[in-house]
């Protein structure tokens, strides 16, 4: 595939604008997920001083790289805390608790943001404020039980995804199968990050996101696009240099 540069800030920091619509990583398993989040965050929290990332991963998975030593919390209660210290936060949810814990999560996300946003933003120096932001990195979205698109869709998620943007909060799922994502969430997805799925599942984006079916290559292994629902724009580019 053309090279081309990706703007990982673009993607993962909630700017306010249409950029910040909730975005989707949709990719068959093995295919490289986890380590193309790994070796692109990293870019984009470059000199970000007011923005946070929390990745959340239900099997328990680490980031890699840069970001191995992010440190892992087990308890919402504990969230806070570790976001006034690290720019990414990894969070282990209880197998039990996943849902509830989720939805904790998202509510002190909003409630921080609103607390910074009534003290004029994050003061990164002496006089000097600056928007809060957060992005919300869920992995293996269909492990979670709320995010099933056969379950009602909890208050917290809807209110993430669709009232995020305009506090500079974006929620990323990534996902097997973009089907799996509840019916809300698909339609207000603004990005997507597209690696390698089986015939059906690509099929399945393109219905889903309304691409053109002539839109989307057949890819090999560990290759990827860029899609941007917005702007009407696929790139594609080849597997990441580790």
């Amino acid at each position: 595939m053309t090279e081309h540069n990706f703007d990982a800030k673009a993607f993962f920091v909630a700017d306010g604008s249409y950029r910040s619509l909730a975005k989707s990583i949709i990719a068959a398993p093995g295919m490289g997920k986890s380590v193309w989040i790994s070796e692109t965050l990293p870019d984009a929290i470059e000199g970000e001083e007011a923005f946070r990332c929390i990745y959340v991963s239900p099997k328990h998975e680490t980031l890699s790289g840069k970001l191995a030593d992010a440190p892992i919390i087990y308890s919402p209660e504990d969230l806070v805390p570790a976001l006034n210290e690290n720019t990414v936060v990894q969070f282990f949810p209880n197998i039990e608790t996943m849902d509830s814990d989720l939805d904790s999560i998202i509510d002190q996300i909003f409630e921080l943001s609103e607390k910074i946003s009534a003290n004029g933003g994050v003061e990164v120096s002496k006089g000097v404020f600056k928007p809060f932001s957060v992005t919300l990195i869920i992995d293996d979205a269909q492990s979670i039980d709320s995010l099933s698109n056969r379950k009602a869709l909890p208050n917290s998620v809807k209110r993430a995804t669709v009232l995020g943007r305009s506090r500079r909060i974006m929620p990323i799922f990534v996902t097997h199968r973009i089907n799996a994502l509840p019916r809300l969430v698909a339609s207000n997805i603004g990005e997507c990050i597209y690696f390698r799925t089986g015939s059906a599942d690509r099929d399945n984006v393109k219905r889903v996101l309304n691409i053109d079916p002539d839109d989307i290559p057949e890819m090999e292994p560990f290759y990827w696009l860029h899609i941007d629902l917005m702007g009407d724009k696929i790139t594609g580019y080849s597997p990441l240099e580790i």
